[in-house]
Formats: structure tokens, sequence, C-alpha cells
């Protein structure tokens, strides 16, 4: 039996995508293009090489060479980011037309109701829910859910868990790191992601600093990852650390040191780091605009929430974090990691793995 042929539209290519890519080559004989989005130059990720996958940079070809390489691969499953891109809607339309591929959209926005939104969701029924199968978003996406029944999608036409950390490397730190937690428990913020105004990190920044010159922080640290565009106004102080990026592979070997995940963002459709760092078994502090919040972050339960609009919400819920027992924050851990499992790489490639293809139409 011939081997099943995806084709992955994507825009940034990112650590847990490729993990999930290993998942389903390793364990559903599949070949697989990726079509990605130059890399940032300030995110210096590493992309190993696999026989069974091929990548193309989408802005070093023209179209006519992407479409001819695309149509030559002969997809069984085309899976597209979004609507974005029109070279990718394009190319999508043609296989799923022409060839007889199935097509998914995969996506993590929200329905907001804005008129912009109103108007899109005509546009993507009238021309372009027609070429597209299934809608994939989030596990526990509830907001991702509403958006997709308005643009279309049946309820059978909704798959689930289209992100997805490594679960198993996380829960495996977690494992490690639990009885060292219960003797000495690590009082560090943690942030890992991009330095970005729409990420938040520079009003955590500031959130902690307020905290403590006030002599509320109770020991606590704050440990900023990552790079980008805000990190020079972010110097580091005496209980505050920035450190560069660091490799997706090797972030659960910082799990030991991490008493509390920080997501501070202004707007996050998803966040797949808390889904890695409730694997983790990690305290979780989000802003209530992430899409991972009603699957991960129960307030009181696995941490806490807070409004990014509000001024002092978060400076709040770092104190009430800091004022939290070692048992009470062990146990916040605890919870978070049994309710990571809902997504792993495995269920992200068996999706793919076992979705109809022209083949078993015939």
């Amino acid at each position: 039996m011939a081997k099943r042929r995806v084709l992955i539209l994507y825009a940034n290519v990112t650590g847990y995508l490729l993990r999930c890519i290993d998942a389903l080559v390793d364990n559903h004989d599949t070949e697989v293009l990726l079509v990605h989005w130059k890399l940032w130059n300030q995110t210096p990720l590493e992309l190993a090489q696999r026989a069974s996958v091929e990548r193309v940079v989408k802005q070093d070809v023209d179209f006519a060479t992407l479409r001819e390489r695309c149509v030559r691969f002969d997809p069984d499953i085309v899976v597209t980011s979004g609507w974005m891109e029109r070279d990718y809607l394009r190319i999508a339309k043609e296989l799923h037309r022409d060839r007889g591929a199935t097509t998914v959209c995969a996506f993590d926005g929200h329905w907001n109701g804005t008129l912009r939104q109103r108007a899109g969701r005509i546009w993507f029924q009238l021309l372009q829910k027609p070429h597209f199968d299934y809608a994939w978003i989030p596990a526990q996406g509830l907001l991702q859910y509403e958006l997709a029944r308005r643009l279309g999608f049946p309820k059978n036409r909704i798959l689930t868990g289209v992100y997805s950390g490594d679960q198993a490397a996380f829960r495996a730190a977690y494992e490690r790191g639990r009885p060292a937690r219960g003797v000495a428990y690590p009082k560090t913020f943690f942030y890992v992601g991009r330095f970005s105004p729409e990420k938040g990190t520079v009003e955590l920044y500031q959130a902690f600093k307020a905290l403590s010159a006030r002599g509320a922080a109770h020991g606590w640290r704050l440990v900023l990852v990552g790079a980008g565009p805000t990190a020079d106004q972010m110097p580091p102080t005496s209980d505050i650390e920035v450190r560069p990026f660091v490799q997706p592979h090797d972030l659960p070997s910082i799990v030991p040191e991490v008493g509390c995940l920080v997501l501070p963002s202004h707007r996050d459709q998803w966040g797949v780091v808390v889904h890695e760092f409730a694997a983790a078994g990690v305290p979780l502090l989000v802003t209530e605009v992430a899409g991972a919040v009603p699957g991960f972050v129960k307030d009181g339960y696995t941490g806490f929430t807070f409004d990014p609009r509000r001024a002092g919400d978060l400076e709040r819920r770092l104190e009430q974090l800091t004022r939290c027992s070692n048992d009470q924050l062990l146990a916040m851990g605890d919870r978070a990691t049994a309710l990571s499992f809902v997504a792993t790489p495995d269920l992200w490639a068996a999706t793919l793995g076992f979705l109809p293809t022209r083949h078993d139409r015939r």
C-alpha cells in the first residue's frame, strides 16, 4: 500500500508543529510536504532534516513553481493554516477539485461578531467553504468551535487538536522534578515566547518590578525567555533575569526552575506554551483573552486568569500567587498536568493518519 501523502501549507513553522509531523511520519507511514513562511530571524529555530519530510519556504519560490511542486506531490490530504494566504487557497482548491484531495482548514480564530467578521463569514461560505472538507481547531477550543460552526462546517466535520506541545517530554520533566518541588518549591515566574508589544512582556516586567519595589514579591523572581523588539525595554534587575531564545527541544530542561508560567498577552488566539507547561505540572497565570484558557486554566484550581485591559490586575494576581503555600502550588501543577492529556502529538497525527481520503471513497 502506498504511503499517505500530506501537504501542509502553513504560515509560521514552530517546534511543536515539527514534533507533530514527526509523530505523523513515524506512526502512520506518511510522506509530508511542508510549505511555510521564512523563519523570523530573531527566532533561530533549528529545523532537522527528515527523509519523509520535504520543506519549501514560500518566499523562496514563485507561485508557478510552488503550485507545480504541490501538484506533482499529489497529496491525499491538504492542510492550510486558515485562509490568510491567497496562494495556499488557490492550491488547495485545485487539488480538491481536480485531484480529489481531502482538504482541511486549520485555524485558531475566535468568533467576536464584529462587522469585519460577519462580512468575512459570508465571503468564506460563498467562495472558500465549498473547497474545504473539514475545519481543524484546538482541543477544548470552545471559542474556535463557535467560529467553525458559523463558517458553515457541520459538527461532524470539525476536527479538534490542531495544536499540541510535546506533551510527553514536558510530562516526563514533571515526573522527574515533582519530588524536588515538594522539598524546595522554585519561586520563579517564567515567561517563554516572543518579546513584542502584543505579548504584553513589558507590562509583565513592569508589574513584577512594581510588586518587588513595594516588598510584596515574597522571595519570588521573574525570568523572561525569548527574543524580540521589546527586549531593550526590559533591562535585567536583581530579581528579573532576561534570557535568550531557547530551542523547543530544550524547553523541558528549564521546567525544574519554573514555579509559575505567565502568559500576559493582549491578544493570543491560543497559546501552545500553556499546554506545554500544564503538562510540566506548573501553575498557570494566563491572560483571559488566550484561547487556551477554557481547556487548561481554571481559577484557583490550576492557576489564575487576569484581564490585561484592567489596570493592576496582573500585579494583583502575581501577588496572589506569591502568597500561595507550597502545597497549594504543587496541587495546582498536579491538576494542570492531568488536563494536558487532551492534546498530544500522537493524537494530532492520528487525526490526519485516519482521515478519510479519495482512496477510501473508491
